[in-house]
């Protein structure tokens, strides 16, 4: 066998083995993330951030921020199904994926 020939199969067994490991090293992240996540704790989490963000605390947001809270936040915040939705395009370009709680 050449040198050129070795040298190649030799870097193909490099890169099979580095792609195997880190296939390897996924499937054990992702296991224990299920493990410490189960699906029941999810739920449970969007449950209560759907609530969070169902019901702005607007007297909080005033005070903070020392004014009166624009209409138009409010407008959107009052649109459940919008601000509850994983995700939505606003336009061709653009992308929001959550709203955070007010």
């Amino acid at each position: 066998m050449s040198l050129a020939l070795t040298a190649f199969v030799w870097g193909l067994v490099l890169i099979v083995l580095g792609v195997v490991v880190c296939r390897l090293i996924d499937r054990i992240q992702v296991a224990k993330f299920r493990r410490h996540n189960p699906p029941e704790k999810i739920a449970a989490e969007r449950r209560a951030f759907e609530g969070r963000i169902a019901s702005p605390d607007w007297a909080f947001y005033e005070r903070h921020l020392q004014r009166p809270a624009p209409a138009a936040l409010r407008e959107l915040y009052a649109d459940h199904s919008l601000v509850c939705a994983e995700g939505c395009d606003y336009d061709e370009k653009h992308y929001i994926s959550t709203f955070e709680t007010v």
